[in-house]
């Protein structure tokens, strides 16, 4: 955290696109908290909606990082990476999605509506009622996203110190930090008693996170400095 209170770090922060837009895309539910009235429900399943994001550009990074490190011969292996990633963390997120949408609309029979289509789309739909325009809010994050992986697809470079492996399990740490925030919340409710107030926390919490993350995957697409 002391990295956080140096200005040092915020002026390499300001130095960074990726960097100062990550941030502001992080920030954006505050709006939703204070305009919209989101509570902690709408902000956990959003989260969740962007972990299916997540997904979806994690795909073409596992193929990417076997093109480059491995050439053609390697993509055979990251083909079957990709899909068992597809199959493994499609069913991990629509599992975690029906219980989060079970403890949070229990009226609902979440698990057994229909075939796995109609459960698929039921689960989204459902996420995306949760709070007012979450549909933008999703919208701008899926578009942070995509600009984030075809900047990266534009250089060869940011591929070097990749490993198919590696870029298949990076997803999993945005869930536990899921489960992270939901406790943070009911922290900041006990203590404070204002559901606003546990929200902000969350989103502020995730936001110094990415960038955390943002500025980490900066410093490794730079170059090493040439020795005089």
């Amino acid at each position: 955290m002391g990295k956080f209170l140096d200005i040092r770090y915020w002026l390499a922060v300001a130095r960074s696109p990726t960097a100062v837009t990550g941030l502001l895309v992080d920030i954006a539910p505050v709006v939703g908290i204070l305009l919209w009235g989101w509570g902690a429900p709408a902000l956990v399943l959003l989260y969740w909606l962007e972990n299916l994001v997540i997904g979806a550009v994690t795909i073409p990074r596992i193929l990417t990082s076997a093109l480059v490190t491995r050439g053609w011969t390697g993509l055979f292996g990251a083909a079957y990476l990709a899909a068992f990633f597809t199959v493994h963390y499609g069913l991990f997120c629509l599992a975690h999605g029906a219980i989060l949408l079970e403890v949070f609309d229990p009226k609902e029979n979440w698990s057994t509506s229909g075939g796995f289509g109609d459960l698929v789309e039921l689960l989204i739909s459902a996420a995306l009622g949760f709070g007012r325009h979450m549909t933008w809010i999703v919208a701008l994050i899926a578009v942070w996203h995509a600009m984030v992986l075809l900047r990266d697809l534009s250089n060869v470079d940011n591929w070097k110190d990749t490993d198919p492996n590696k870029e298949m399990f990076m997803p999993y740490g945005r869930i536990i930090f899921l489960h992270i925030g939901v406790f943070v919340i009911a922290g900041a409710l006990t203590a404070l008693g204002d559901p606003a107030i546990g929200a902000i926390a969350l989103v502020l919490a995730r936001a110094l996170w990415g960038l955390h993350m943002n500025m980490r995957s900066r410093q490794k697409a730079q170059p090493a400095p040439v020795p005089a």
